[in-house]
């Protein structure tokens, strides 16, 4: 890996069933793919690297930095993973602009819909202009109201869960 990514811009695929400690090396690499043991057919993830169908992916667990982390969770006092619960990026849609006046109006919409599924998108935007101001340089102000935004999503509390991405956003 270290001489492929030196030489080339490079994705680096994990396949494995948990996540791997490997911050030392994110600097040296263009993308990241954790596939979560796809199974004896790679064909879903090929398709994905070549472009053949969109990519998108979120974390269904906390990816931490460390092994002295460990375990860690949502919740945790010090709560600084590698990358939040719910952390994922997608070719599916670009993330929006604006900043912190867009994440008010997508607060308000959110504040006013009785839709489920609009809700979920509303928060996906949101979460979408959050990782792209971060980039790789997650911290702990980022982590933490991030992952409890993905909480609030799943109990419906659409709002309050931009708010917190907006809180996310701030703290990049």
């Amino acid at each position: 890996m270290d001489k492929v990514c030196a030489a080339m811009k490079c994705a680096v695929l994990i396949v494995s069933g948990r996540p791997q400690l490997i911050g030392d090396r994110l600097p040296k690499i263009d993308a990241l793919v954790a596939s979560w043991l796809p199974g004896t057919e790679g064909d879903g993830v090929a398709d994905v690297l070549y472009g053949k169908r969109s990519f998108t992916g979120q974390l269904p667990v906390t990816w931490p930095k460390s092994e002295a982390q460990l375990p860690i969770n949502v919740g945790d006092t010090s709560y600084d993973p590698q990358f939040p619960y719910g952390w994922g990026l997608t070719t599916l849609t670009k993330a929006p602009t604006g900043g912190t006046a867009a994440l008010r109006v997508l607060e308000a919409a959110a504040a006013h819909t009785r839709s489920a599924a609009t809700g979920r998108a509303l928060v996906t935007k949101a979460r979408l202009l959050v990782q792209a101001k971060v980039g790789q340089n997650v911290t702990a102000a980022v982590s933490k109201p991030f992952a409890d935004a993905d909480h609030l999503l799943l109990t419906g509390r659409y709002a309050a869960a931009v708010k917190k991405l907006e809180e996310a956003y701030k703290a990049a």
